[in-house]
């Protein structure tokens, strides 16, 4: 590998502190090199250590809930890896795993400092004895030591600690393990194979060293604060950004960053770092801070996938060299009268646009847009579609976005024609293809017109697009970042995502977190001009109310158009026919509230109410047919009379009012009278009385 020394060769040039001299005395002697990765990951499991798969290409967490979703159980394990069979192997570190790591790097483009033998020259500094522990070489010869987690010396993570190419893995993080291939095939070992799994309590030294790295400025630091201290006393009124303002200000750049689309992430990625870098020059944030968190968001977004870690790496140190030398910003001393109350977005604060009123006149005045005639689903927002399970809101939605993919009409009325996106974590592909295929023979659409509906089947895999931080802020993820990423590529029209229950991962019923989700869709829908449909499931209350609502209000507030979609009920609450389905508009910030679409489930899709297709007026007319022999026979057998004239014993009357009428109405049962009567299947008979009542019998009982 890379960089990798032997151990025999580094212990002829250090004997006495050498790296490869970290040999593990443990009760585990059976030599695990080059297991299967999922073999490996069940050994560290039986040795205690919690595991969860990792991307081979972006080192993220493939998991729901990431290194939280970590664990020992063999069943669920082997599931992870069925499921994603190159996965790395990752142990979340710090308290909840019971260890912490050193992370050793080698050199590499744009620092050549080695980590490995920086920490030789700290064993002889100190004058410290061998350390014996747990050492796993990485894919590129770096070390990682596996120390035992000590709650009176918490360990984080901090980057490249006294310029030392030395990092640490503590709480909040978690590594990578021996056993792991990444997508260059490139291998993660153990240091020594015969002798595993052995954690040692780390020196006191080393913690010594540790923080006073840690809070050790480097002389560029030191400058920047200088700058700062000089800039308190000048223009009056303003002081430099704080650490919490910083704190808040990186979380935000980089939440937005991780959203960046194709074509745009290096641009993002250098303004980022450029805005960061003002903050740095004021005090408030270190360099490496900065550097740890734009890095996550480009892996998150896809920058570091597409450009590797070195161009990326280069783009952000050049970003905040800039913003460095731009001094450090200032802000009105009036934002932080009381800090610890301002929970303000402080990025927004440095970047609020103010628009004067009378700068509208003369302007035309730009139209409210929306995806459809209807006026339900306004574009640049996002649309809530609730409607209770097996109603029918996937198939609804898909047809949807088959209109918009084929530019034709959907439910009988006009939509926007364009590239649409169906994301589906409810039904897998061959549950999406077999309707697609309904969906077509139905509107006649040429399977081959397909070109412009993108599907994302992702039932069994991960389709978190958010996740929530222990803090209770809403996090996009890696998929979040590929969804957006592929919208701008398109420009798509449609967005689809089905279902809310499985793409986030926060609680429903926290307004501020489905506030916090609903933003990042709005992203989406505002940067690339686009609808978002996103489907979900309504509350009991919300099923009885009619309302569709689902968990706390954040939900309905947030969103700009809700739609509810439900089965078409009776007075006592039962289903009058189970193929009657209405689409109400709760809620539409920017048109009409209250909009009712009828509509009908026919051939395996929704067609609008009125809309009359030769199959419909068949299917209909012998479903009416059907069901009114199966009356009469009923009324006949239990000498109860109907007669073909209206009156009190009027046969279509009184079969639309029967609980197996099946939805059938009185106009569909009189039609279908007259074409038994003309078919010869039922006859008029006196029935012998003075006042000649009438009723109808059936000639043949056993035809339909």
């Amino acid at each position: 590998m890379d960089g990798q020394l032997p151990p025999a060769a580094i212990l002829k040039r250090h004997a006495h502190t050498s790296i490869s001299s970290l040999r593990i005395t443990s009760v585990h002697s059976t030599p695990t090199k080059n297991l299967p990765v999922i073999e490996q990951a069940l050994e560290y499991a039986r040795n205690g250590f919690p595991v969860f798969p990792v991307n081979p290409q972006t080192n993220s967490p493939l998991t729901k809930n990431g290194f939280y979703d970590a664990t020992t159980d063999p069943a669920q394990i082997k599931q992870s890896w069925d499921w994603t069979p190159d996965a790395m192997i990752g142990i979340p570190t710090g308290a909840v795993s019971g260890v912490w790591v050193l992370d050793l790097d080698r050199p590499k483009e744009g620092n050549q400092v080695d980590g490995v033998e920086e920490f030789e020259k700290l064993l002889r500094q100190y004058n410290a004895d061998p350390i014996i522990t747990h050492t796993v070489v990485s894919a590129h010869g770096g070390r990682h030591l596996y120390f035992a987690y000590d709650p009176a010396h918490p360990i984080r993570g901090w980057t490249n600690l006294d310029k030392k190419h030395i990092d640490t893995r503590g709480d909040g993080n978690y590594i990578i393990a021996a056993g792991s291939i990444t997508s260059a095939n490139e291998r993660y070992t153990f240091e020594d194979p015969f002798s595993l799994y052995k954690i040692a309590t780390a020196p006191d030294w080393l913690y010594q060293w540790i923080e006073e790295a840690r809070r050790k400025p480097s002389a560029v630091d030191r400058q920047y604060q200088q700058t700062a201290q000089q800039q308190m006393a000048q223009p009056a009124g303003t002081k430099p950004a704080t650490p919490e303002y910083g704190r808040k200000a990186l979380e935000s750049e980089a939440a937005k960053l991780a959203g960046a689309p194709t074509g745009e992430r290096h641009n993002h990625t250098l303004n980022s770092a450029i805005s960061m870098g003002t903050i740095v020059a004021a005090g408030a944030l270190t360099k490496s801070e900065v550097v740890s968190a734009l890095t996550d968001a480009c892996h998150t977004n896809g920058h570091i996938k597409d450009d590797g870690d070195r161009s990326v790496e280069q783009t952000i140190n050049d970003g905040l060299a800039y913003g460095i030398s731009k001094g450090p910003r200032m802000l009105p001393e009036s934002k932080f009268h009381d800090e610890t109350n301002n929970t303000a977005d402080a990025a927004r604060l440095q970047k609020a646009t103010w628009v004067c009123g009378s700068d509208f006149a003369g302007q035309d005045i730009p139209p409210r847009e929306f995806l459809d005639d209807r006026e339900l689903i306004p574009v640049k927002a996002v649309t809530q579609l609730s409607g209770d399970g097996a109603v029918g809101k996937s198939l609804l939605a898909l047809q949807t976005a088959i209109a918009v993919a084929t530019d034709t009409e959907w439910l009988s009325k006009k939509v926007k024609g364009g590239s649409a996106i169906y994301l589906s974590a409810e039904d897998d592909l061959d549950e999406i293809r077999r309707r697609i295929a309904k969906i077509c023979e139905g509107e006649n659409i040429d399977p081959n017109d397909l070109k412009d509906l993108h599907i994302l089947p992702l039932v069994g895999k991960d389709a978190l697009l958010a996740t929530v931080r222990k803090d209770g802020v809403v996090k996009a993820t890696e998929l979040f970042g590929e969804l957006a990423r592929k919208v701008a590529e398109l420009q798509a029209k449609l967005v689809v995502i089905d279902n809310l229950s499985n793409v986030f991962a926060g609680n429903e019923n926290d307004r501020s977190q489905a506030t916090q989700f609903i933003s990042l869709l709005d992203g989406i829908a505002l940067q690339s001009r686009c609808a978002v449909l996103l489907l979900a499931h309504p509350s009991v209350s919300g099923m009885n109310d009619g309302t569709g609502r689902s968990g706390t209000t954040g939900w309905g507030n947030r969103v700009r158009s809700k739609v509810y979609f439900e089965r078409v009920k009776g007075e006592k609450g039962l289903e009058k026919n189970e193929d009657l389905r209405t689409l109400t508009s709760n809620k539409v910030n920017y048109a009409k509230q209250g909009e009712v679409v009828h509509m009908r489930w026919e051939n395996w899709r929704f067609v609008a109410d009125g809309v009359e297709t030769s199959l419909n007026k068949d299917a209909l007319a012998a479903k009416a047919d059907r069901v009114f022999m199966i009356l009469l026979r009923w009324y006949n057998d239990n000498n109860l009379s109907v007669g073909p004239n209206p009156g009190s014993n009027y046969a279509p009357s009184l079969f639309a009012k029967d609980d197996a009428a099946e939805g059938v109405t009185k106009e569909q049962f009189g039609k279908a009278m007259k074409r038994l009567l003309a078919a010869g299947k039922i006859a008029v008979h006196e029935n012998g009385r003075k006042t000649q009542r009438l009723h109808i019998t059936p000639l043949k009982y056993g035809e339909e």
